[in-house]
């Protein structure tokens, strides 16, 4: 179908027979896969709602107070929203023909991903692509990997409440910190992690096919930064998306990234 779809378009090739065998006997899963990312996303969705009041009060008084919360859940990962209502009615009578009378209520709404983002990849993302790899590679990146996946684990963890992001981000942060560089005669990296680790040797690693990065070669951004930052967040229980919530450096530095942007 994808073949006839894009027959006859400039610069977009069809797949070959070969490569058509490939995706129907899965032979090379990590070049040809046979992913459904909405396998990944849940299939239902559900809302409680939990309500308490109290009224009471004498010939002279009267007052009624109640709050209720609902927490729903929509029908993929991470999306859903926690409301709260309250209110509050006092009567008073002060004198005859007088009577005091005060009302509060309100309503308090907090959405967690309430935009189409999350499903509209899962919809877009091509089922012959590759999610996970299994080729038995032992080498670990930290430069171009490990890093941004821990971060993101950890966020993912929090944002959607699975289980699994949160493991995975727990089994990560024990990985990295056991292969943290200790070194008491070079300083500058004691405490660093190098670009790449071989797990099945225990011992770092380099390729002549990444020109200029040696076994022993690191980065105080790409590397150390989104590293130190995540274990940070995860001794802290949080993301850095709720750790930011109410940061100000967005609204305040408009006209510094514009300037940046031109």
């Amino acid at each position: 179908l994808y073949n006839k779809a894009v027959e006859g378009t400039a610069n977009v090739n069809p797949f070959t027979e070969e490569e058509l065998e490939m995706i129907r006997t899965q032979s090379d899963p990590n070049k040809f896969a046979d992913t459904n990312m909405l396998d990944y996303l849940k299939t239902h969705g559900y809302s409680t709602t939990h309500a308490l009041s109290v009224s009471g009060g004498n010939q002279y008084v009267r007052y009624y107070i109640s709050g209720a919360y609902t927490k729903t859940m929509g029908l993929y990962s991470g999306v859903g929203r926690d409301r709260f209502n309250y209110a509050a009615k006092l009567d008073a009578t002060l004198t005859k023909g007088l009577v005091l009378s005060l009302d509060l209520n309100g309503v308090r709404s907090e959405y967690k991903n309430t935009s189409y983002t999350t499903i509209n990849a899962a919809y877009d993302y091509a089922p012959t692509q590759p999610f996970i790899f299994d080729n038995g590679d032992p080498i670990a990146d930290m430069l171009y990997t490990c890093n941004f996946a821990f971060f993101g684990l950890n966020e993912a963890a929090h944002a959607t409440g699975d289980a699994e992001f949160a493991g995975a981000a727990g089994r990560l942060s024990d990985f990295l910190t056991r292969i943290q560089v200790r070194s008491d005669k070079v300083r500058n990296v004691d405490g660093a992690w190098f670009r790449a680790f071989n797990y099945r040797n225990w011992d770092y690693w380099a390729s002549d096919a990444d020109s200029g990065w040696g076994s022993l070669s690191t980065l105080t951004g790409w590397i150390q930064s989104w590293i130190v930052t995540t274990q940070a967040l995860m001794e802290l229980n949080t993301s850095y998306w709720n750790l930011t919530a109410g940061s100000s450096v967005g609204p305040a530095e408009t006209d510094i990234f514009k300037s940046m942007l031109e």
